[in-house]
């Protein structure tokens, strides 16, 4: 039930609450993209995690750990940053909230999201229950200040949903999309790997398996692995999306959003 969502929006002491109704700000202070910096580096405490990134041609879910987060040096303000162990970049400085989101009944294990300036709760950290990432958690809670955030207004904002539930299947498919969307999913399906690259103004992450499931609805694809390690959706129909199926062993997949 949203009533019985609650919230805690990790707040830097002396900014202005970062709660937007929108979850929408033009820029984000050196000061806060610092601070977020090191809240992203507590996610290396954690021993297993699924990680989530959320866009409108691509989303995808990956069960990960992470490392330590460092400056490349790139970015608008210089701000970005890379994980080379879960091949992770977040520019910080784009990074309008990090909360931490969980059932008030202890229901459902709680999940990190961060959202971006203009781009919403395009990225989340799920850890799995274990006692040591509850442990991290409650850690995570007791070094950053946090304010309490509108767990039901987040969630009619993206926080916490699933991979299809962002994405955007145009209207009005043309005969000559569904065919295209067709030969895409069986090149593969039949392929002994893919490989994706997604980058969006606020992050870059990749990922590399090998399909073991396929399914087909309109435009958008469903990929994962056997284990379900790997899942990925993938709107055919968006131009943001490159598939490069010349080689029937990998097929490599690039997504730019902007």
């Amino acid at each position: 039930m949203l009533s019985s969502v609650k919230a805690f929006l990790f707040a830097i002491p002396g900014q202005p609450n970062r709660v937007e109704r929108e979850v929408e700000i033009s820029s984000v202070s050196t000061s806060f993209a610092s601070a977020a910096a090191g809240f992203l580096n507590q996610w290396l405490h954690f021993d297993a995690v699924r990680l989530v990134t959320r866009g409108a041609a691509c989303s995808l879910a990956l069960r990960t750990q992470f490392g330590i987060f460092f400056s490349t040096g790139n970015g608008p303000s210089r701000t970005c940053l890379y994980d080379p162990v879960s091949h992770l970049q977040v520019d910080a400085g784009r990074i309008s909230g990090c909360y931490v989101l969980e059932e008030a009944a202890g229901s459902r294990d709680a999940t990190l999201e961060v959202a971006f300036a203009r781009q919403g709760f395009a990225l989340s950290v799920q850890p799995e229950g274990t006692s040591e990432n509850r442990e991290c958690l409650r850690k995570i809670r007791q070094a950053f200040a946090m304010e309490c955030a509108d767990g039901p207004h987040m969630i009619s904002q993206g926080a916490g949903a699933w991979l299809d539930e962002r994405m955007e299947q145009p209207s009005g498919v043309s005969e000559k999309m569904t065919h295209h969307a067709q030969r895409v999913a069986t090149a593969l399906a039949n392929s002994q790997s893919v490989r994706i690259h997604y980058t969006s103004p606020g992050l870059t992450v990749q990922a590399a398996f090998r399909v073991s499931f396929a399914d087909l609805d309109g435009t958008t694809l469903r990929l994962a692995d056997r284990g379900q390690s790997h899942v990925a959706f993938l709107e055919l129909g968006s131009d943001a999306i490159n598939i490069d199926a010349t080689d029937p062993r990998c097929v490599c997949v690039d997504v730019l959003e902007y």
